[in-house]
C-alpha cells in the first residue's frame, strides 16, 4: 500500500505540471499560425505532445478509478516525466525566440509574454496590434492606416493619435505592410522622434514671431500640446539668460528698467493673453493644452519674481542654475536639439511623445525632486523620492518624464515580479 500511495501521489503530481504547462503552450501553437511557422520543430513536438495528453486523459476519464488509474498502467509515470521535460523544452526555445523579439524591440522588455505573444501572433495584422501601443509608447494609443503611394508597397501608418484626440503626422509614412511587426513598430518610434524634432523647432520658431501685443491663439491651435510647453520653456530660458547677461554688464539693477523686472511684466502679460483665451468657447483638446501651457507659465513667473526680488544679477547664481532651465545646441549630425539643464545636470530632451494630458502644479518640493532625479540621469544612478503614500512621488517623476519627453515605465511590485523580470 506504501508503494501504491507514492506512485498515487507521484503521478498525480506529473500530471498537475504536465497540465499547467500543456495549458499554456496549448493557446500559443495550436491557436497560432505565425508561431507555427517561427517555430516548426517545437511545433511538430508539441502536435505529439499534444496527441500523447490526449490519449492519458480520454483514459483515465473512461476509467476514474485512481488505484488503476494511476498504478495498474505500467510506464505511465516514465511517459509524464518525459513529456514534462519536452514541455520544459519547448518552453524554453519559446523564450530564447521573445528575448531575440525584445532585442529588436527593447520596449517589448516591459511586456508580460503573453502579451508579446499576443502582438506576435497578429504580425499579418497591424490593426489588432493597436490596441497594445499604450503598453509601448506613453502618448501613442493608436495609429491611422492608409494605402501607400507607392504601388505595391501596401499599408503605411500615417498618423500617431492620442486619447484626447490630438493627432500628428508623420514626416514620412511609416511602412508596415510585409514587415514583422517588432521591425514596424521600431519604425514607428524612430518616425516619432523624427517628427517632434521637426516639429519643436517650427514650434518654437512660430512663438518667436508672435509679436509683443498679437493674439497667441493662432500659435496655440496650430501646435501639438506637449511642444507647446517646451517651446515657451526654450524661449523663457533663453529672455532670462539675456537678461541676467544684461545685469552683469552693468544694465540698471532698479527700477522699471531692470532686464529682469521687464521680462518679469512680459510674462505676466503673456499668461493674461493666454487666460482671455481659456475663457472663450474652445474645444475639449484647445483647453487642455491651455490649462498646460498656464501652468508651466504661471512657475516660470514665479521664478522670474524670485529672481528679482532677491537681486540676482549674474546667469551663474544658483537661484537660476538650480531652475528647470531648457537650452538649444547645436549637433553635428543631427542640428538644433533640445537639451535640459539644472545644476549641474545637462539632460537630452529625449523626443517622446507624451500626447496632451495635463501637467502637475510645479511647487518648491517639486523643484528639489527634479534636481535629485536630472542628477541621478546624468550620473546614470537611481533616484529615490521617499514619503508616505498618496503624496505624489510616482507623479512627480512621471511629470518630470513628461518635461524632459522621456518614456516613464511605472511597476507595482508583486509575487509575480521575480528577479528575472526585474533583470529584464
Amino acid at each position: 500500500w506504501e508503494q501504491n500511495l507514492s506512485i498515487i501521489s507521484d503521478t498525480i503530481e506529473a500530471l498537475l505540471q504536465v497540465q499547467t504547462k500543456w495549458m499554456y503552450l496549448e493557446n500559443i501553437f495550436i491557436g497560432s499560425e505565425d508561431i507555427q511557422k517561427k517555430l516548426p520543430t517545437e511545433t511538430s513536438m508539441f502536435i505529439a505532445i499534444n496527441a500523447q495528453w490526449n490519449t492519458i486523459m480520454s483514459r483515465l476519464n473512461q476509467d476514474p478509478n485512481v488505484c488503476r488509474g494511476t498504478t495498474k498502467r505500467e510506464g505511465l509515470l516514465d511517459s509524464l516525466n518525459e513529456m514534462l521535460k519536452k514541455l520544459e523544452k519547448i518552453q524554453k526555445q519559446l523564450e530564447d525566440y521573445l528575448e531575440d523579439r525584445r532585442r529588436v524591440f527593447p520596449r517589448f522588455y516591459f511586456l508580460s509574454n503573453d502579451d508579446l505573444l499576443e502582438i506576435l501572433g497578429h504580425s499579418r495584422e497591424p490593426r489588432k496590434v493597436l490596441p497594445h501601443l499604450k503598453k509601448c509608447f506613453e502618448g501613442v494609443h493608436n495609429l491611422e492606416f492608409g494605402e501607400s503611394t507607392r504601388k505595391g508597397s501596401g499599408i503605411v501608418a500615417k498618423k500617431m493619435m492620442e486619447p484626447g484626440g490630438e493627432a500628428v503626422d508623420f514626416i514620412s509614412p511609416v511602412q508596415v505592410e510585409g514587415e514583422p511587426v517588432e521591425h514596424w513598430l521600431g519604425k514607428v518610434e524612430d518616425a516619432m522622434r523624427a517628427t517632434l524634432k521637426r516639429a519643436l523647432w517650427q514650434t518654437y520658431d512660430s512663438l518667436k514671431q508672435i509679436k509683443q501685443k498679437a493674439d497667441p491663439s493662432p500659435w496655440v491651435h496650430n501646435h501639438y500640446g506637449q511642444l507647446l510647453i517646451t517651446s515657451a520653456s526654450l524661449s523663457w530660458t533663453g529672455e532670462v539668460d539675456k537678461s541676467l547677461r544684461e545685469l552683469q554688464s552693468g544694465a540698471p539693477s532698479s527700477g522699471k528698467d531692470n532686464p529682469v523686472k521687464k521680462l518679469l511684466r512680459k510674462w505676466k502679460n503673456n499668461i493674461k493673453r493666454y487666460t482671455t483665451i481659456v475663457k472663450s468657447k474652445l474645444d475639449r483638446l484647445t483647453r487642455n493644452k491651455l490649462v498646460s501651457l498656464i501652468t508651466i507659465e504661471v512657475h516660470n513667473r514665479d521664478i522670474l519674481d524670485n529672481l528679482y526680488s532677491k537681486k540676482i544679477a549674474t546667469p551663474t547664481d544658483f537661484a537660476w542654475t538650480s531652475q528647470l532651465r531648457f537650452y538649444w545646441v547645436e549637433d553635428e549630425k543631427e542640428g538644433k536639439l533640445a537639451q535640459i539643464r539644472m545644476a549641474s545636470a545637462s539632460v537630452w530632451y529625449d523626443y517622446e511623445y507624451e500626447g496632451n494630458n495635463g501637467r502637475l502644479v510645479v511647487t518648491a518640493l517639486t523643484d528639489r525632486a527634479y534636481m535629485t532625479l536630472t542628477t541621478a540621469l546624468q550620473l546614470q544612478r537611481g533616484g529615490l523620492p521617499q514619503g508616505p503614500a498618496g503624496t505624489g512621488k510616482t507623479e512627480t517623476v512621471k511629470d518630470l518624464g513628461k518635461g524632459i519627453a522621456k518614456y516613464v515605465i511605472v511597476f507595482n511590485c508583486s509575487d509575480g515580479l521575480d528577479y528575472q523580470s526585474m533583470g529584464r
